[in-house]
């Protein structure tokens, strides 16, 4: 009896966490609606979703969204990168996190646990160590009138540091 009290703690517990997550979420996209229709710039309103994407996901230290300039993919906000490392970055659209992790497609929102893996990686700087350097990602497509717009990559400093309701979360600030 003891036993199943506890695990029934626990389970509510865990339910009353979640439910306090997707409620700070909800408030998050829509402190970045009404952003939206207050402000002219869309670098604030880019700053703005990633700031809250990050809040929202728990192992989330850094991140940065990419717009699509022909075939490469420019860096157009980031939060946690070295200023000279980050502001010229440039990257074909082939050798992005999202285009290796999907195959090519560019069709979901996508984990990678160890991007050290991943041939061709070069570490990129964060701001609060010179040292550190992105381990794992969760990136996702943005596609406005169903074209290709662009990549939102959430980073952690830790591998494996993202999970399905990473996932989850992402896929709602995406469709939001």
């Amino acid at each position: 009896y003891i036993l199943a009290t506890m695990i029934n703690i626990t389970d509510r517990k865990i339910a009353e966490h979640n439910l306090s997550s997707l409620l700070n979420l909800r408030d998050s996209m829509l402190e970045v609606t009404q952003s939206i229709v207050r402000t002219n710039s869309i670098e604030g309103i880019y700053r703005l979703i990633l700031k809250n994407a990050i809040k929202s996901i728990k192992n989330a230290r850094l991140g940065s969204i990419m717009i699509k300039q022909e075939d490469s993919l420019k860096v157009v906000s980031h939060i946690g990168f070295i200023e000279d490392n980050i502001n010229d970055f440039k990257i074909p659209i082939n050798q992005s996190f999202l285009y290796k992790a999907t195959e090519g497609k560019l069709d979901k929102t996508s984990v990678i646990s160890d991007i050290t893996k991943i041939k061709g990686f070069k570490p990129i700087r964060t701001s609060d160590n010179e040292s550190e350097y992105i381990k794992s990602t969760l990136t996702a497509p943005i596609y406005v009138n169903g074209d290709f717009f662009g990549i939102v990559n959430i980073d952690s400093t830790e591998f494996n540091a993202f999970d399905d309701n990473d996932i989850k979360v992402m896929e709602f600030i995406k469709n939001n």
